[in-house]
């Protein structure tokens, strides 16, 4: 009985294994026949990631101590950039968009960025040259010409400047030296001849009187002043020259009748487009020609609501850009001083740096809108720079007999003693 059910087993056994034999068959059929794999594109097979090692960066040098507080010109490229973009062109002196790119080029000649810089800055100085030649101001526009020349000999611009202003302009003449060869002797020179001319036999006519022609009729001088002006206008002959301007010819018809309606229209023409010259010159920060343009309207019409409008304009556009213009913290006079506090991990470790801070003094002489500009190190002095400077407390800004908010900038150094 045992033998029978052992027999039975193992033909189970059999059937088992064939039927998996035959499975396995079917299934390496259809993959050698359909192939899935060549259906992934490269992007979808999966690539291991890559390892990532970090690298141990060495510990900064200690540097030499230095004052504590200090005004950072470290950057003279950052600074002319600022200066630019504040509309500080060629003032203050020492601290101009000017100033420092000139000072880049002295100390590093060629410079791509300060010479951009100074050619950007000398094409607006050239519309300000023709604003002022055509206001009359010529020593103003003499003196943007040999700015301009003195630093770009080859202005385009300012050379067309000197052109209308009748000054020489120094040419740039070629460094290499032109060799002029001897004569040949055997090249005789032709001498003219002498040519007797025979003059023919003058004829002389006798005049025709004619009769005189009839005077013209007399012309209306209103008519004619306001021709004039309207000419004089569509030439942008505002303010010059001395007698041949729009606002000579409108004095003139103002003396005939300031009553006339072709008058009072020349008059608000001319006014009006004065105020429009000074608002651009206000927008451009050009302050000389927006004030000879305000004034040139006040001399043309009394008006005086739109002349306290214009001038108020042109003081808080002054104003708005004077404090958005970044000065040195020497600049301010300190009511208050906190010192920074040295962070302990950098003293454990002997590590000393600077932070450039740049931030808003209010009208009241507080500190905000406090910034990092730069920094010696990613983690050490920021915090300590900041949290001192949010303490601090300044004699407000005077300008334009305004107090007004002034932006700052300054270096602070953290150094062992």
């Amino acid at each position: 009985m045992s033998g029978t059910e052992d027999n039975r087993q193992d033909s189970t056994d059999v059937l088992l294994l064939l039927g998996g034999l035959v499975v396995a068959g079917v299934a390496l059929s259809w993959l050698l026949l359909s192939k899935p794999w060549e259906a992934l594109s490269s992007d979808e097979r999966v690539v291991p990631p890559p390892v990532v090692v970090a690298a141990t960066q060495p510990a900064a040098e200690p540097r030499a101590p230095e004052p504590a507080l200090e005004t950072t010109l470290d950057d003279p490229l950052r600074m002319a950039r600022l200066a630019f973009e504040a509309g500080m062109l060629v003032e203050p002196a020492g601290l101009s968009a000017w100033s420092l790119y000139e000072q880049i080029l002295e100390d590093t000649p060629g410079q791509p960025e300060a010479l951009d810089g100074l050619t950007l800055i000398a094409d607006s100085l050239v519309a300000r040259g023709a604003v002022a030649l055509e206001q009359g101001r010529v020593n103003d526009a003499r003196d943007i010409v040999e700015r301009i020349l003195g630093a770009l000999p080859n202005h385009d611009g300012a050379r067309a400047l000197a052109g209308e202003l009748g000054e020489p302009v120094q040419r740039v003449t070629s460094r290499v030296p032109v060799i002029s060869s001897p004569p040949d002797p055997s090249i005789v020179e032709a001498k003219p001849a002498m040519v007797t001319i025979v003059q023919p036999p003058q004829i002389i006519e006798t005049p025709v009187v004619e009769a005189p022609a009839p005077a013209p009729p007399p012309v209306d001088p209103m008519v004619e002043l306001g021709e004039a002006f309207d000419q004089a206008m569509v030439d942008n002959r505002l303010l010059t020259p001395t007698d041949e301007n729009a606002r000579h010819f409108l004095n003139a018809m103002l003396s005939l009748d300031p009553e006339a309606e072709v008058v009072v229209e020349a008059q608000a023409q001319l006014f009006n487009e004065f105020l429009r010259r000074a608002s651009a010159g206000t927008e451009t920060l050009d302050a000389d020609a927006a004030k000879t343009w305000i004034d040139a309207a006040e001399s043309v019409r009394d008006d005086a609501p739109a002349i306290e409008r214009a001038r108020a304009q042109l003081t808080n556009r002054l104003i708005e850009a004077e404090s958005m213009r970044p000065v040195p913290a020497s600049e301010l006079e300190f009511i208050e001083y906190v010192p920074p506090r040295y962070p302990m991990p950098a003293r454990t470790r002997n590590i000393e740096g600077w932070v450039d801070l740049e931030f808003t003094v209010t009208p009241e002489g507080a500190t905000r809108d406090i910034a990092v500009t730069d920094a010696s190190h990613e983690t050490y002095f920021r915090e300590q720079a900041v949290a001192a400077a949010e303490q601090w407390q300044f004699v407000p800004r005077v300008f334009l007999g305004r107090t007004i908010e002034q932006r700052v900038q300054t270096r602070l150094r953290f150094a062992l003693q």
